[in-house]
């Protein structure tokens, strides 16, 4: 994204010496490009992450609030053991 951006700046700064003149060739095409694969490349790992979330979010409605205690006793009976070997 950093060298796409680069890229879009250097074009705008062209731009704005000449007016006149519309954005086009291979240069703006290039940087554009650039910009719309990292774009979408976020796009992709903003997925992933939901998708997660999701997962994390079903995996904690799936606990029965009624077993935290009997999970929290198991947990310290695990460290203890832990500790000790």
């Amino acid at each position: 994204m950093q060298d796409a951006a680069a890229r879009l700046d250097a074009l705008f700064a062209a731009k704005q010496a000449n007016l006149t003149e519309a954005v086009s060739g291979v240069e703006a095409d290039a940087g554009l490009a650039a910009w719309d694969d990292g774009r979408n490349e976020l796009t992709g790992i903003n997925d992933k992450i939901e998708a997660f979330l999701v997962q994390i979010k079903a995996l904690k409605n799936s606990i029965d609030p009624a077993a935290l205690a009997k999970l929290e006793s198991g947990l310290k009976i695990l460290q203890a053991t832990k500790r000790r070997a």
